[in-house]
C-alpha cells in the first residue's frame, strides 16, 4: 500500500500517466489474451450471432477416432480392468 502511494507520488513528479486502457492491455497480454481489434466485429456469423473471429481462434473439441471392433479388442487384450459392483466378487 505504501508503495503504490510512492509509486504514484514519483509518477506525479516525473508527469509520468497511464491510462485505464493501457493498464487492461498490459494485464492481457500478461495472461496471454488476444484483443479483437473494433473493426473485426464486422464478420459476424449470421447463423449463430457469433463472431467468426471468435470460433477461428477457438480450440476445437476432440473427436472420436473410428475403429475396428477387431483394432479395439486387440488393444484391450492384457487390459486389467477391477471387478465392478455388482458383478459378484467385491
Amino acid at each position: 500500500m505504501v508503495d503504490d502511494q510512492l509509486l504514484r507520488e514519483q509518477a506525479q513528479q516525473r508527469g509520468i500517466t497511464v491510462s485505464d486502457d493501457e493498464i487492461n492491455e498490459t494485464i492481457e497480454k500478461s495472461f496471454g489474451y488476444l484483443r479483437v481489434p473494433p473493426d473485426a466485429g464486422a464478420l459476424a456469423d449470421t447463423r449463430s450471432g457469433r463472431h467468426a473471429e471468435h470460433r477461428a481462434n477457438a480450440t476445437p473439441a476432440p473427436s472420436p477416432t473410428p475403429v475396428s471392433l477387431e483394432a479395439y479388442e486387440k488393444a484391450e487384450e492384457g487390459v486389467y480392468l477391477p471387478p465392478q459392483h455388482g458383478d459378484g466378487d467385491v
